[in-house]
């Protein structure tokens, strides 16, 4: 028997080891320098209830280079640059919306919120050559609740490409009086939470010399008439991972599968030295 069915177990040990902690480790490609990809997250301040006598605190963050840049609003008044722009230059840089809001009632005064954000991420292909699939993703939890005898809280987020096609939408109301409705379908059900969560993915192609666009909106609304309502949302829109289509096998990876699989292959070849010289001693 080699030697080297004795350390095997210690090998398996060491991938699992690497693959748990792999998250700390891992690291994005880079994005070809023939596509531009950025845009900007802006605070819709016209869409804020300036009135309001809900909460609301939001947070914009812009993930360039795999560093975050972010600008919190607490209510409609900014601690930040706004519009908040952002260019991606490696996978898994990205624009990320976080929002919260609550309001109550004594049954005297009525509590209301409303907020609002625009997404805009342009790319273009500047390649005479090379065509480009870009795919992206959506990490999002969308909730809401509503008590009591009247109050109500609805939360919607969605992404267009030109010409106006919908690529993605989450759209959350929790209703006391009118009934609760998860994307745009009656649940059945009045008040209490309303909940949508998951990680959507698509991707658009872009021809030599191409460019297009994604257009996104978020808004949480809500009031508490008799009780209270509230939101609770988070989406992170990024750039997930690259294809050249044009040359076989071109593919910009996902962040750190590089670094996964040049480990794996590194711990391959130790595989195969020790079983030549396992078998040069047998």
């Amino acid at each position: 028997m080699p030697v080297l069915s004795k350390r095997t177990p210690m090998l398996g040990v060491l991938i699992c080891s690497f693959l748990l902690g792999a998250p700390n480790l891992l690291q994005a490609a880079v994005i070809p320098l023939d596509l531009s990809i950025g845009g900007d997250l802006e605070f819709d301040e016209e869409f804020a209830l300036e009135d309001g006598t809900g909460i609301t605190n939001t947070s914009l963050t812009a993930r360039q280079g795999g560093t975050d840049t972010i600008v919190d609003w607490t209510g409609d008044v900014p601690n930040g640059v706004n519009p908040l722009l952002g260019t991606f230059t490696k996978t898994g840089d990205g624009f990320r919306i976080f929002g919260t809001a609550s309001a109550t009632s004594d049954g005297e005064e009525e509590g209301e919120f409303a907020t609002g954000v625009d997404l805009v991420v342009d790319l273009s292909n500047s390649s005479a050559t090379d065509t480009y699939e870009v795919f992206f993703r959506i990490d999002f939890s969308n909730s809401v609740t509503a008590t009591g005898d009247d109050a109500f809280a609805d939360s919607e987020f969605t992404l267009d490409t030109p010409p106006g096609t919908e690529v993605f939408f989450t759209q959350t109301i929790s209703d006391t009086l009118g009934g609760n409705k998860l994307n745009g379908v009656l649940t059945g059900g009045s008040g209490g939470t309303v909940a949508d969560s998951d990680i959507f993915t698509f991707s658009l192609v872009l021809a030599p010399l191409d460019d297009t666009s994604i257009k996104g909106d978020w808004t949480m609304e809500g009031g508490a008439f008799a009780s209270e309502a509230s939101v609770d949302f988070d989406a992170f829109l990024s750039v997930e991972r690259v294809d050249n289509l044009t040359e076989p096998g071109g593919v910009i990876p996902e962040p750190g599968s590089v670094l996964i699989w040049s480990v794996l292959g590194a711990l391959g070849m130790a595989v195969a030295r020790r079983r030549r010289k396992a078998g040069s001693l047998a």
